[in-house]
């Protein structure tokens, strides 16, 4: 009895565990996810921002639902800046990322 007792014991201990395993997985993909809105707004907010300025440098925190972004740029060129993008989401899972933002043209990674 204490086998059988023992042996329900550890399957029913291995299936939560794998249950455990996978709603982790699923919550990091759906972190991911959010990251990767997060940017691609943040981008195109923050590239009609550029568009209107002529400051050589700016911080701009972006607010969202889903998180928010804080900005940093610097002119590189005449049109050309340097733009450093620190995602957070509601999870606290941060995110860092440097890209490179042309005036009215489409930002491509470093």
């Amino acid at each position: 009895m204490l086998t059988i007792l023992l042996v329900v014991t550890t399957v029913l201990l291995h299936h939560l565990s794998l249950q455990h395993i996978q709603t982790e997985n699923l919550l990091l993909i759906q972190e991911q996810q959010k990251i990767q809105q997060l940017i691609q707004i943040a981008q195109h907010d923050l590239q009609d921002i550029i568009d209107q300025t002529s400051e050589t440098e700016g911080t701009v925190l972006l607010e969202y639902l889903v998180g928010y972004v804080m900005t940093h740029y610097t002119l590189e060129s005449p049109s050309t800046y340097r733009v450093q993008l620190t995602v957070e989401t509601p999870r606290g899972t941060t995110y860092k990322n440097t890209t490179l933002m042309n005036k009215s043209e489409a930002i491509r990674p470093e």
